[in-house]
């Protein structure tokens, strides 16, 4: 097995994956599965602090309006 060592020095991960040849497709959707477990983390971690900071979750993402009554 060859390694091209160098050929994407100072690229970030995703310019790595856009400058390499075709993936596999289960490679393609292990990086989907990792975006979605990503972003499902940092929501989490928000509504974490809004808990810890006593902030309600549905108040501090501007679900909650209040009524013109």
């Amino acid at each position: 097995m060859v390694l091209l060592e160098g050929t994407h020095e100072g690229l970030t991960a995703q310019e790595r994956v856009a400058a390499s040849p075709a993936r596999p497709p289960y490679l393609q959707r292990g990086d989907g599965v990792e975006a979605r477990n990503r972003s499902y983390l940092e929501r989490l971690d928000r509504s974490f602090q809004d808990v810890a900071w006593g902030r309600p979750a549905a108040a501090a993402s501007g679900a909650i309006t209040s009524s013109g009554s």
